[in-house]
Parts: C-alpha cells; sequence; structure tokens
C-alpha cells in the first residue's frame, strides 16, 4: 500500500481484505503491475482517505463484482492492537446493485495498449537479442 512520501513498515500499516465466495482473495497491499484489471484476480485498492488524529475514513475499490453467496472482509491493524477480524455479508446486494448500473457513454482508454516487447535495429542487437 503506498501511502504517498511517507512509507509506513508493515507493522504499522492497515491491512485488509476480502475473500469472494470461489475462494479467490484481494488485499491492500497486493501489488497491480498492470492497469488493465484482471477478472481471475480481485482487486482491492485505495480510492480516497481523510481523517485527523481520532479519526480516519478510507475507501476501497473492490472488483470484479463478486459471485452470488458469502463475501468476507478481513482486517487488522497490528499498530494499534487491533487483531484480525472478519466480517461475512451476503454478496446479492452489490450484485444487485450492480445490474442495476448503466453506461452513461463508453469509457475513454486512458492509456495506449502495450505494443509488447521492441524490435531491435538491424545489426548487433537483432543478432544477440
Amino acid at each position: 500500500m503506498d501511502h504517498g512520501r511517507w512509507k509506513a513498515p508493515e507493522e504499522h500499516r492497515l491491512w485488509f481484505g476480502v475473500q469472494y465466495a470461489d475462494g479467490r482473495t484481494g488485499t491492500n497491499h497486493a501489488r497491480y503491475r498492470s492497469a488493465r484489471l484482471n477478472r481471475d484476480r480481485v482487486h482491492l485498492q485505495p480510492d480516497g482517505a481523510h481523517g485527523n488524529g481520532r479519526r480516519y475514513d478510507t475507501r476501497f475499490w473492490m472488483a470484479p463484482v463478486p459471485p452470488a453467496g458469502p463475501l468476507t472482509f478481513v482486517c487488522a491493524w497490528p499498530l494499534y492492537d487491533i487483531s484480525e477480524t472478519q466480517t461475512v455479508v451476503d454478496a446479492a446486494p452489490l450484485r444487485q446493485a450492480r445490474a442495476q448500473a448503466r453506461v452513461l457513454w463508453p469509457a475513454e482508454p486512458t492509456e495506449p495498449e502495450d505494443p509488447g516487447d521492441p524490435r531491435p535495429p538491424s545489426g548487433w542487437f537483432a543478432d544477440y537479442l
């Protein structure tokens, strides 16, 4: 989890995770190598936060939409002696909300397509790469 310019040691960080009914998991500490969504993984990324000395609120973006069944949220914060806690909810309300969503306009690409590995110029590079 990136904390901007301030990098907290792992033992000080909030640990937050989710487990889908089909066994897939995601955490706020996963590293994603691509901006492209991989539907075989659960993406759980911070999506804004604010707080003060007594309270801190954070939102997370989670994708893809979970399958039907139990959805388990897990958190722990060792710095504040908050041991691992789990909460299980039914994924049905999330699935119903997704079914009601409508695209108002299609998304525009934000990154160019990956062209793959570059082709070397002729000569030494072409012979050895």
